[in-house]
């Protein structure tokens, strides 16, 4: 159906309205979270209301062309492109001191506006997604989160899980578009981390050994065993210079050249384990082994 105006003031003179009035069980809880969203916020995304959900269709206008009641359909939402999508964005987290603890930049993916208020999307280094609700008449919202790191690189997933890392301590968040800023409250002894310690401590490895290796990883779809991310803290260590144990190795050969020299009087005397820094197939003088005190 298509509506076209012929007069200037036919949204006064002879205004219409369309009313959806629809059904929702219990096994429609996500479809009704959604089209809350859509309809009480504008959020831009695609609402398919299959018939069982719509009760009726109701009709407000003049009487000789336009009101009446139907049923027996489904209905369907296509959003349009708003024009603040694509617009640079700012989240920081703060203590209930007001203590700045951390900050995020990226970009608005949807803005809208609806009956009961109005929501801004925004995407942080396309890992983190935040979906936020302003209340008519409200100066705060509130918001929603969604973490997904799969194919992004160490250094965008440790910038997202290190402010991530701050949410256990906010009790507020600022949202900044487009010059403006809205606040968010943080509900009291909610559990808002992003994964356990041992994905920041993989997600911050990756991101030292991209920045330093000039690399560029895809992170994975599920966190590595515990070996896999022993080796590439290791990795991580060498490239700073650091020394760092082989897991599983306890003891290696080596033929002695004959000579003694300052490196090898402190293994013998000390102790320790060996690290080898030399490529494999080259002379390695213990001078230059690292000993570790046993």
């Amino acid at each position: 159906m298509g509506i076209v105006r012929e007069e200037e003031d036919a949204a006064d003179m002879e205004p219409l309205s369309i009313t959806v009035n629809m059904l929702f069980g219990r096994e429609d809880a996500e479809l009704a979270k959604l089209t809350k969203d859509v309809f009480g916020y504008g959020r831009g995304t695609r609402l398919d209301l299959p018939e069982q959900n719509v009760h009726s269709l109701v009709y407000d206008g003049p009487a000789d062309w336009f009101s009446g009641t139907e049923s027996g359909y489904a209905v369907s939402v296509i959003p349009v492109r708003d024009a603040h999508q694509g617009e640079p964005a700012r989240i920081d987290s703060y203590a209930a001191d007001g203590t700045h603890l951390g900050g995020l930049t990226g970009t608005s993916t949807d803005v809208g506006n609806g009956t009961e208020g109005g929501f801004i999307e925004v995407s942080f280094e396309e890992v983190l997604s935040m979906f936020w609700r302003f209340p008519r008449d409200s100066l705060s919202g509130s918001t929603d989160m969604t973490f997904d790191a799969v194919g992004r690189s160490g250094v965008a997933v440790n910038r997202v899980v290190r402010f991530m890392d701050t949410l256990p301590r906010a009790q507020r968040l600022r949202l900044t578009l487009s010059g403006k800023s809205v606040s968010a409250a943080l509900p009291q002894g909610a559990d808002l981390r992003a994964a356990d310690p041992k994905l920041s401590e993989y997600a911050e490895d990756l991101s030292v050994i991209e920045k330093l290796g000039d690399v560029t990883f895809a992170f994975p779809q599920e966190l590595p065993e515990a070996a896999e991310r022993i080796w590439t803290r290791i990795a991580r260590m060498l490239l700073e210079g650091k020394c760092a144990l082989i897991p599983n190795y306890s003891s290696m050969k080596a033929t002695l050249s004959g000579s003694m020299d300052e490196g090898l009087m402190v293994l013998l005397d000390a102790g320790g384990a060996i690290l080898n820094r030399s490529v494999s197939g080259e002379k390695v003088q213990a001078s230059t082994c690292w000993t570790i005190q046993s």
